[in-house]
């Protein structure tokens, strides 16, 4: 099925979606402002027009959760397998797979590692675990020691720093991820 962008009439943030004549019934709640609406009051976005900082796609097949800043409020989809989160450099490529927009210093480039897989349950499991880096995060408040694997729950707290990240998990509905 052919998949189109569309602008939440709320919050202004661009969205992956199907394009699907019986979706033109429905509400859609948006994941960033959390405004539910009828999905024909999203207005469709022309492909080229959109910002790459204000991009969120959901219902995505290989989108398996995400980390909202919860100072920017912009999400970072994760992906099935390991997940390298760092601080995204001004100049350079980044080191990590799901590289953050902070200032911060004491969010290294090579932060910490979330590893996502899907259980023998059918759910997504997600771990984080400590990048080898010097700075300390925590998750909920507990610090995270070298050779930790903390099984994360949807709406943990990563801080490290000035930088504190939410948790958001996905579900498996029959076979479909849904944020």
């Amino acid at each position: 099925m052919l998949r189109i962008k569309i602008k939440c009439p709320n919050c202004g943030i661009v969205l992956g979606a199907a394009d699907d004549p019986a979706n033109a019934q429905k509400t859609v709640v948006c994941p960033n402002c959390k405004v539910r609406n009828r999905f024909v009051a999203f207005q469709r976005v022309i492909p080229g027009e959109v910002d790459d900082q204000t991009r969120i796609d959901f219902a995505v097949k290989d989108t398996v959760g995400s980390l909202v800043d919860e100072k920017t409020k912009k999400e970072y989809p994760l992906r099935e397998g390991s997940n390298l989160i760092g601080r995204k450099p001004l100049k350079e490529p980044p080191k990590a797979s799901v590289p953050i927009e902070t200032d911060d210093r004491g969010f290294s480039r090579a932060h910490l590692y979330v590893d996502v897989m899907k259980g023998r349950d059918g759910h997504w499991h997600h771990y984080a675990s400590n990048a080898d880096n010097k700075n300390e995060t925590s998750i909920n408040g507990t610090k995270l020691e070298d050779g930790d694997k903390i099984g994360l729950k949807d709406g943990d707290r990563i801080a490290s720093s000035e930088t504190v990240l939410r948790f958001v998990a996905a579900t498996l509905i029959d076979d479909e991820t849904v944020l």
